[in-house]
């Protein structure tokens, strides 16, 4: 079981293992988390797949129409609620599953993903150029795992800088890809498990094989498919 006190220390821990590709929505499992290269099976590739979570924020916001003072007061006078109209907005994100723990008193999973899919403050800037600022907003987070189950999900802690985002899937109890012990070194192997532009379905989701590259000048990871 993990504290919450220590979830800092662990999302400082994983910034250090592991590095962001481009698309900041992938996971990344290098080879040596399996310790032999030569040993690879179909097995630990399964594993990998039943650690993935597919993240899916959705957002319900209530836009009102602009009005004075004395429209308002007009409004009230004849009894009329305001103009407003409900927006739709919702985004995905890949993660996996590290480690199992309780929290709240439930039981369940930390997930590493991508921060800027649990950075709420994300959606506001996304309609502030279009001119509108909800008045009520309600954001919501559920995993789906590879077999289509779905669990809630609980945004525990996030790094802005690197991308990363610590959550809890209360409930899930099934594989899990503990952090690499080292940094990944350019031209090692890796396998890449996500799902680009949501591509993920109950059986499916798209596993890629490649190597890391490096950091590029924004210090970011760099890998090849």
């Amino acid at each position: 079981m993990v504290r919450i006190t220590q979830l800092i220390s662990i999302v400082l821990l994983l910034t250090a293992a592991f590095s962001c590709n481009s698309a900041h929505t992938q996971n990344t499992i290098s080879f040596p988390l399996i310790n032999d290269l030569q040993q690879i099976s179909s097995n630990d590739l399964q594993n990998v797949r039943k650690s993935f979570l597919q993240i899916e924020k959705s957002a319900k916001m209530k836009i009102c129409k602009p009005e004075t003072k004395k429209q308002k007061k007009q409004r009230k006078k004849k009894k009329k609620p305001r103009e407003c109209k409900t927006v739709d907005m919702g985004s995905y994100a890949s993660s996996f599953a590290i480690m199992k723990t309780i929290y709240n008193e439930k039981k369940g999973s930390l997930v590493i993903t991508a921060a800027h899919v649990c950075d709420s403050s994300a959606i506001i800037k996304a309609v502030k150029p279009l001119g509108k600022v909800p008045d009520e907003i309600k954001i919501e987070f559920v995993g789906t795992d590879i077999d289509g189950q779905s669990y809630k999900i609980s945004i525990l802690d996030m790094d802005i800088e690197n991308d990363i985002c610590l959550v809890f899937a209360e409930g899930f109890d099934k594989s899990i890809i503990p952090p690499a012990k080292h940094r990944l070194q350019p031209g090692e192997q890796v396998w890449n498990v996500a799902s680009p532009v949501a591509e993920f379905h109950k059986g499916m989701v798209p596993v890629f094989q490649g190597y890391y590259s490096g950091i590029d000048e924004n210090g970011k990871g760099a890998f090849t498919v």
